[in-house]
């Protein structure tokens, strides 16, 4: 959050670094949580694992923002679909090595059969960071990561975690 809010105000490339610097810091997150959702240790490192996947990552969210704010200024329903079905593909490109728009789809159409129970888990997660950041901002920095681990956990109740890196058998 620091990162984005820094370069963030900076003209012209500022929003674009804060994007394409963030976007795989949240999928280091998805990698720490799947190693403690399978009892491993992660290390530091695993937070950055997210560039590895740099490219697909920064593809991705470009596209499902565009996708999500053109549906939102059509009528504001078909993006809160995109946002709700586009919920678990940044998980499926570090999970499965799955490219930007097919892991764009895979969450989409996996996620149509259980729309509302998705959405409304995304609803709970926003009070709950609503919560953490009345309680002076700091509360965020036990909400966001907590939103994360539960993310993950909906994603392998869902899908399960088939990555080797990620269920490796290190304990």
């Amino acid at each position: 959050m620091v990162i984005y809010y820094v370069l963030h105000p900076l003209p012209r490339i500022g929003g674009l670094a804060a994007f394409a610097l963030t976007v795989p810091l949240h999928a280091g997150y998805f990698v720490v949580s799947a190693k403690l959702l399978k009892n491993q240790v992660p290390d530091f490192i695993d937070f950055f694992s997210g560039y590895n996947f740099l490219l697909q990552l920064v593809v991705l969210g470009v596209v499902s923002e565009v996708l999500v704010i053109i549906g939102t200024i059509l009528l504001i329903v078909p993006g809160i679909y995109f946002l709700v079905g586009y919920t678990f593909a940044l998980m499926f490109v570090v999970d499965r090595g799955l490219d930007f728009w097919p892991a764009m789809e895979t969450s989409r159409r996996s996620v149509q059969t259980r729309w509302f129970k998705t959405c409304f888990l995304l609803l709970l997660l926003l009070l709950l960071n609503l919560a953490g950041m009345l309680i002076i901002v700091v509360g965020l920095m036990i909400t966001v990561p907590l939103s994360h681990c539960i993310l993950t956990a909906a994603y392998h109740d869902i899908f399960g975690i088939k990555s080797a890196h990620l269920v490796s058998m290190r304990q």
